[in-house]
């Protein structure tokens, strides 16, 4: 996978940052060609994150830690690694998330008692359902 970029990069002079990445602006889902590149990311982030704790596993034991403990450690790592590249897998095919935070005053009267900020996270042209597939994830009321 480096040797695309390398080769993008400095003998094609394409930028290869996240547009490239994710195959903008037809996206990895939309695309046919880019599709065959989703398992490769997933399996890419997950076994770097999964290596990591398995090396610190074998630190661990080296310490002295016991081997129940330092088994948990590295099972939580997997789980870790696994729920990371996901998320990051959801990101590069257009996964957009919308937080509402809403905070509401004791003292305040009327219209003024609740007070709702929203923070968007959208980029329309990378989204794999033309820009209709925001998430929200609310404190203190139910979104939908």
């Amino acid at each position: 996978m480096n040797s695309v970029f390398i080769f993008a990069r400095t003998y094609l002079g394409i930028d290869t940052g996240w547009n490239f990445a994710t195959g903008a602006p037809a996206g990895l889902i939309k695309d046919p060609w880019n599709i065959r590149l989703l398992p490769h990311y997933w399996l890419a982030v997950f076994f770097v994150l999964s290596h990591i704790a398995a090396g610190t596993r074998n630190v661990m034991m080296a310490h002295g830690a016991s081997k129940a403990f330092a088994d948990r450690f590295v099972i939580g790592g997997v789980v870790t690694a696994a729920i990371i590249a996901t998320a990051i897998m959801l990101g590069m095919c257009g996964l957009r998330l919308r937080f509402r935070h809403s905070e509401t005053s004791p003292f305040a009267v009327g219209r003024a008692a609740d007070i709702t900020t929203s923070h968007t996270l959208t980029a329309s042209h990378m989204s794999a359902f033309g820009g209709k597939a925001d998430m929200l994830f609310c404190s203190a009321n139910v979104c939908f």
